[in-house]
């Protein structure tokens, strides 16, 4: 059975380090593959990626996938991602963090990927954001889900 997590970066930070540490604990069961999709993991917090780096076949990093909204951007990493799934054909796809849930749920739904689990880790959205931006993510969640 083929498992593949999907988050938007591995930057140093709790959601980052429960997805390394969820995938490395698949590994250890022989029945299970299971790799890593990841955004650049740029940004001051510092990346996490050397954790995963000495593994062979576990990380590929999705250039477009990055935290910023960005229409462009968003449109070709969903690209990427359907690709990925589709090439791949896992079994399930476990979606983290707020871009790569929305995009790697529907990237995952257009792959014909059978099983799409997303686990929320913090929220997208709230009163540290704006009305605009509020509306957007949230429709984007309710959409994804």
């Amino acid at each position: 059975m083929q498992v593949i997590h999907v988050i938007t970066r591995l930057i140093v930070g709790g959601a980052q380090e429960n997805t390394i540490a969820s995938v490395l604990g698949l590994r250890r069961k022989p029945a299970l593959e299971v790799s890593l999709l990841s955004g650049p993991s740029t940004g001051p917090e510092g990346s996490l990626e050397a954790e995963v780096a000495h593994l062979p076949q576990l990380l590929t990093v999705v250039s477009r996938l990055v935290r910023p909204v960005h229409p462009w951007n968003d449109w070709l990493a969903l690209r990427q991602l359907r690709n990925l799934f589709s090439e791949r054909h896992p079994d399930i796809v476990h979606t983290h963090s707020g871009k790569a849930g929305v995009l790697g749920r529907l990237a995952a739904h257009r792959a014909g990927v059978p099983i799409i689990i997303h686990t929320v880790h913090g929220p997208s959205f709230g009163p540290f954001q704006g009305p605009l931006s509020n509306l957007t993510f949230q429709g984007a969640e309710r959409y994804a889900a």
